[in-house]
């Protein structure tokens, strides 16, 4: 439970996440580790620096929270954040390097490993290309489409060492920091009511427990989870300039992890005002009509530049100079309209139906991704596979409670807004992401897991039996259709 002797504020809970990467900077700036070869040369060692390092910056954590936590839960959490770093590794050094005929995780490239391998090439000639901090911020990449990942795993690998697997014990420790955050937005959203499950649940969801190498979703995470407590806290301390102010900063920041991310903390706040800030909602009505007259009209009067194919729109920008609100509407309806997806034969089958119907197909796909639950048994990351798709069974059991507190009538507003906020991701992921794929959707699941603060146990037994058997018919059904219709 919260103490009542300490104020949890916006600029407490960024500087703490800001402490990991003031870590991270001294160390790849000063090489003070990176500068032993013997270290920084030598796989295990080189990991072994990365992993006590992480779990210092961690004791920095639990010393402090100790005082504001329940001392048991930080406990789990620091058993968990210690278990989640040790598979991980075992995985990799035990399964995946055998599997891809690699001798270290230095020799990740992307025939074998595939997103993770591009990841690796692209940070170490990011690395080459800028080598200092100022450089990174403002350098001009083309050949990685996620600059925030090759930042933040930048400063790992010069930190101690260019192994790939450096970056497992900061991504635990990522992990552990955001389950917390979300256990202080869990009792700002419950009438401050006691609940350590969120921050167990949160952290255990195997999407993010057990995770491939250089994985930027859980920064994405993080850094939504930053936008929720900003959103939520309501200390009379916080001036809402600031909360405004840490918000554009937060936005910016996504934009280099996932661009049509970059929105959402914004749109978190404006919704949250639109509910509770009566002396707002009138203007925000206002601007937001304003808005979306100006982008009808915008639209209209540009149409014939704006409604063209992918083949049109490079004839174009070779005889005409759009502004950036003309490339921005542009590009959406490219993606949105013309953009293939892909995902094997099953999604082209979908692809081909009627847009609304194909629309509406694609959100049901997103919402019980990943599916099908199964991969070639030859497949590399079988395993990893295998665990993610585990995922499902939790993401029912969310659903399954959600649907019992709509029921019951127990929905309340600080509920209804985190459904809001998880369907606005899911529309996202519905009209801009080109592949069917479950990364689009599980940065949403962590939130959506903050409606679990009332479940029973007696529930959780219930809706896994529900979940269990709606994910055995499912698959059922899957075959059936693939069977007849490709």
């Amino acid at each position: 439970m919260l103490s009542k002797k300490k104020n949890i504020n916006n600029i407490n809970v960024l500087l703490s996440v800001l402490l990991p990467l003031a870590i991270l900077i001294f160390f790849s700036s000063t090489s003070i580790i990176y500068s032993i070869n013997f270290i920084s040369k030598n796989e295990i060692l080189s990991n072994l620096s990365s992993f006590l390092i992480a779990s210092f910056v961690w004791l920095l954590f639990y010393n402090k929270l100790r005082e504001i936590i329940d001392i048991k839960l930080l406990n789990l959490i620091t058993c968990l954040f210690l278990t989640k770093t040790i598979i991980n590794f075992l995985y990799i050094y035990y399964f995946q390097l055998n599997l891809f005929d690699y001798g270290s995780s230095n020799d990740y490239e992307i025939t074998a490993a595939g997103d993770s391998g591009l990841a690796h090439v692209s940070i170490l000639k990011f690395i080459s290309e800028a080598p200092n901090l100022i450089g990174k911020l403002f350098h001009n990449v083309n050949y990685y489409n996620n600059k925030g990942t090759l930042i933040v795993y930048s400063l790992i690998y010069e930190s101690f060492g260019n192994f790939p697997t450096n970056t497992i014990p900061w991504d635990s420790l990522v992990v552990a920091i955001y389950s917390l955050i979300f256990y202080f937005i869990s009792a700002f959203i419950n009438n401050n009511q006691k609940n350590n499950l969120i921050p167990v649940a949160i952290f255990i969801l195997p999407a993010f427990f057990f995770t491939p190498l250089l994985y930027r979703d859980i920064y994405i995470v993080l850094f939504l989870s930053l936008s929720l407590f900003i959103v939520f806290n309501n200390n009379e301390n916080t001036k809402f300039y600031l909360k405004f102010l840490f918000l554009i900063i937060l936005s910016l920041i996504l934009f280099f992890f996932r661009k049509f991310y970059f929105i959402l903390p914004i749109i978190f706040f404006t919704i949250y005002q639109f509910f509770y800030n009566i002396k707002l909602r009138k203007l925000i009505i206002l601007i937001v009509a304003i808005f979306i007259s100006f982008l009808i009209f915008y639209t209209l009067q540009n149409s014939e530049l704006i409604f063209v194919n992918s083949t049109e729109t490079s004839l174009q920008l070779g005889s005409i100079n759009p502004d950036p609100l003309l490339r921005i509407i542009q590009y959406a309806q490219l993606i949105i309209i013309h953009g293939e997806r892909v995902g094997g034969d099953f999604v082209t089958i979908l692809e081909n139906q009627n847009f609304f119907i194909k629309i509406f197909l694609r959100f049901c796909f997103f919402l019980i991704s990943p599916f099908p639950w199964i991969q070639n048994i030859d497949n590399p990351n079988i395993i990893y596979s295998f665990f993610i798709s585990l995922q499902i069974f939790f993401s029912f059991i969310i659903y399954l409670n959600l649907f019992s507190l709509l029921k019951s009538k127990k929905l309340n507003k600080n509920y209804l807004l985190i459904v809001i906020y998880f369907f606005i991701i899911c529309l996202l992921a519905t009209f801009g992401a080109l592949q069917f794929t479950h990364y689009y959707i599980m940065a949403g699941l962590p939130i959506l897991s903050l409606t679990l603060a009332n479940i029973q146990l007696t529930d959780i037994k219930r809706y896994s039996v529900y979940s269990f058997t709606l994910a055995i018919t499912l698959h059922v059904l899957y075959f059936v259709a693939k069977k007849f219709l490709i």
